[in-house]
């Protein structure tokens, strides 16, 4: 039988990154789907162990800055989405995502993480990813 976990966790950033635009094209938010071998385990931003992205995924993005997505255009290529945590307990995305899953609390992070490394070690490292939106749960 198998197991699931609930962990809060967003893949909106905050308010900064998108009044900032990061990148010349607008803060990405990936798009709901599934994307097959997309995540290994490896090194975020350098410092930690978190699942870093290695394959396509799909994004939308807010190139005119003003706070929504253009979901008609859609871009696909490797961006650094990475899944990660924020802080032992965070209560403010703000910075944590430029368009990356992002655990709220550490404590779940690091389960998740023990749960990854356990799975890459016996199957091989690499993870699909599959973004599904709230409101599609029944």
């Amino acid at each position: 039988m198998g197991q699931f976990f609930i962990w809060l966790a967003t893949t909106d950033p905050g308010k900064a990154p998108m009044a900032e635009g990061n990148n010349g094209t607008g803060t990405a938010r990936v798009v709901p789907g599934q994307y097959p071998g997309s995540h290994h385990v490896g090194l975020h931003q350098g410092k930690y162990e978190a699942l870093k992205q290695k394959a396509n995924v799909k994004v939308y993005r807010d190139a005119n800055k003003d706070m929504t997505y253009d979901e008609t255009k859609i871009t696909e290529g490797v961006y650094g989405i990475n899944i990660h945590k924020a802080g032992l307990d965070s209560t403010w995305i703000d910075h944590w995502s430029h368009g990356c899953q992002v655990f709220k609390r550490v404590k779940d992070f690091d389960e998740f993480m023990k749960i990854c490394k356990a799975a890459a070690k016996a199957q091989g490292n690499s993870f699909t990813y599959t973004l599904i939106e709230s409101k599609d749960i029944a």
